[in-house]
């Protein structure tokens, strides 16, 4: 019986187990390091949860078990079980040229439309799958925008778009680090706005916003570093796009099968709103921390960054909801404006355990100077 090494996540408990993953006659055999069967997925139940491209592992989930996630580094694996599970080939991406990789989408994309619209927000993650890149960088990039309007100062005119060039310079050599070590159709554009506020996302197309708050309540470059790696995991995984098509529907949906931008950017205002309000599945978080210390890993940064940024956040929520049970009164919190983003102990446990990188994202100079980014502004990106 053919076996692959690989990381099983119960869904329950943030933490990995190390298992082997048996091909066995009608579904694969989820197998603990004493031997014990811990799960049995059949092969008619699997899902990939997002697209395959070389040296990329393969992250499957199975109908037979929502909560759950297998992540398996050998790539030989999805050969092995192509003709077991053809259902995976829509999202297996190795050695498949990018011109069949689009026509695929056009072609699945319009046949799918007229069922899958009834069915939106069940089907969510499938729409999201074969929505072309060019159009999911048209809603990143008008929600960008909104997000910059909605988050400037008060006495501001207009958006504040922070750069500063050693700082732009300092972000854009962290971006380039993280970024080539997952292969991906997204090209990463991260922007920081001047705002008080303390808080990070992802929108669609690899588009990703920090806000200025976030860098200077970060105590090091290393937990700014961890909080972009999980955004990415977030955009490696379509979260984003996945959140608006079950909360906007047919409006969304009608506005990328037309691929009409100014259509979709005509309610960048209901975009930008509903993707800075989402609130993210278990699933989905998990899903990203595991993407982001994969990436942290790769790029040899330590991922004790993200861990203790996971701390002070859930320390942080917990406090803010002991106020908000005494007072009425609205107050600043870091758990507040982070709120879309939910922590806890054991899952800043479950990233710093799973860290192997030993290094630092980036020089005490570069640090600074991406402190600092926000000492110069414009009213564009």
């Amino acid at each position: 019986m053919l076996s692959f090494p690989g990381y099983f996540y119960d869904g329950r408990i943030a933490v990995k187990n190390d298992v082997a993953v048996e091909l066995a006659f009608d579904g694969l055999q989820i197998v603990d390091a004493g031997g014990a069967l811990i799960e049995y997925w059949p092969y008619e139940s699997l899902q990939l949860t997002e697209e395959v491209y070389p040296d990329q592992a393969a992250r499957l989930r199975s109908e037979a078990m929502p909560s759950g996630r297998l992540i398996i580094p050998d790539t030989r694996f999805l050969f092995e079980i192509g003709g077991m599970a053809p259902q995976l080939a829509g999202r297996n991406f190795l050695g498949v040229q990018r011109g069949w990789q689009v026509a695929g989408w056009g072609i699945a994309f319009f046949a799918a439309v007229a069922l899958l619209v009834v069915f939106m927000p069940r089907f969510a993650e499938p729409i999201a799958a074969i929505i072309p890149v060019s159009w999911e960088e048209a809603m990143g990039d008008r929600i960008v925008a909104e997000a910059a309007e909605e988050f400037k100062p008060k006495r501001a005119k207009g958006a504040q778009y922070c750069v500063e060039p050693a700082g732009r310079a300092a972000l854009d050599r962290l971006t380039a680090k993280l970024a080539g070590t997952v292969q991906t159709p997204y090209t990463f554009k991260i922007h920081v706005i001047k705002s008080a506020g303390v808080n990070a996302f992802a929108a669609p197309g690899g588009r990703m916003v920090i806000l200025e708050g976030l860098l200077k309540k970060s105590r090091n470059a290393d937990e700014v570093a961890g909080v972009l790696a999980h955004e990415m995991g977030h955009v490696v995984a379509r979260h984003g796009t996945e959140g608006i098509i079950k909360a906007l529907g047919v409006a969304a949906l009608i506005s990328a099968v037309t691929g009409d931008a100014a259509s979709i950017g005509a309610t960048s205002a209901e975009l930008g709103a509903t993707l800075l309000t989402l609130r993210y599945s278990r699933d989905a978080e998990l899903e990203a921390d595991d993407i982001g210390v994969l990436i942290l890993n790769t790029s040899n940064i330590t991922a004790a960054g993200l861990a203790a940024f996971f701390t002070r956040l859930a320390i942080a929520q917990a406090r803010q909801a002991k106020a908000k049970a005494k007072s009425k009164t609205p107050s600043f919190s870091l758990g507040e404006l982070f709120s879309t983003h939910p922590a806890s102990a054991a899952r800043a446990a479950a990233v710093k355990a799973a860290g192997t990188g030993t290094g630092h994202a980036m020089s005490n100079q570069d640090w600074t100077a991406l402190r600092n980014i926000c000492s110069q502004v414009q009213s564009t990106p």
